[in-house]
């Protein structure tokens, strides 16, 4: 039951819904284990049904935290940009603008043509 909630939880979109949608498939799931838990003849000792709703429950809670957190807060797996307003974006990630000015020739690396004088 994780693999298609975390799916559900990484959709671009829609996945407010898939993820609804999934966590209800997962609580019928829920429902039909303690029954074939007993039709397998784990009567005595064995879970009883809270234990496989708190189980079910709290995988789900581990698994969409991270992900809606990182999702509410911006991450996404496409290539659109961040910013969309009049200003350009920020980028936190890019080399400060000095180093993007041009380098003196003496600096740059020789040509592989290049003929000594």
């Amino acid at each position: 039951m994780t693999w298609p909630l975390v799916m559900a939880a990484l959709l671009p979109r829609w996945w407010l819904p898939a993820t609804i949608v999934v966590l209800f498939f997962g609580a019928l799931a829920t429902m039909a284990e303690f029954p074939l838990s007993q039709a397998a003849g784990l009567r005595g000792g064995g879970p009883d049904a809270w234990h496989f709703i708190w189980i079910n429950a709290f995988t789900a809670v581990l698994v969409l935290l991270p992900l809606c957190t990182a999702r509410l807060t911006g991450y996404t797996l496409t290539n659109r940009p961040a910013h969309t307003g009049k200003s350009p974006a920020v980028n936190p990630f890019a080399s400060p603008a000095s180093a993007s000015k041009p380098q003196s020739p003496a600096s740059e690396p020789p040509s592989p043509w290049a003929t000594p004088d």
